[in-house]
């Protein structure tokens, strides 16, 4: 999420599948990957990561531009972290522009957010320890210029 909020426009996977020791690897630094393969049994397990990325690419579509989230007292010191997407109509295939905000959790308990958009309001979501959750709303058609 770091990346998202500091302008990156796109993200590779070095190690999108590896086997079940790391590799193969040039540089010898075996490693972890989305997908782990064992090609002894013509199987490949899905890790965690592999959902993740999922998730991300699920709702923020190709075109979205990043729009400023931030996060204020008491959450800056909760373990909790959040960017948020402008999706146009036009991209959305909706007759309204989409706000979604993706919000990270790395805390060992549940956290209770609200998300305070001027344009529409405000919002309160219960994220899950240990979680990623998207939360996605309508933006009116004035609140884009």
């Amino acid at each position: 999420m770091t990346d998202l909020n500091h302008w990156v426009v796109g993200w590779t996977d070095w190690n999108l599948a590896l086997n079940a020791t790391g590799g193969p690897n040039w540089s010898k630094n075996f490693v972890d990957s989305p997908i782990i393969v064992n090609p002894g049994k013509d199987e490949f397990y899905k890790q965690p990561m592999y959902y993740a990325l999922g998730h991300f690419s699920a709702f923020i579509l190709p075109g979205s531009v990043r729009v400023h989230s931030e996060l204020s007292e008491p959450f800056l010191t909760l373990d909790l972290e959040s960017v948020s997407f402008l999706t146009p109509a036009s991209l959305s295939g909706l007759p309204h522009s989409i706000i979604t905000t993706v919000i990270l959790n790395k805390h060992d308990s549940a956290q209770t957010v609200v998300i305070h958009d001027p344009a529409v309001g405000y919002a309160e979501h219960k994220v899950q320890a240990h979680s990623i959750v998207t939360v996605q709303y309508p933006l009116p058609d004035a609140a884009e210029s």
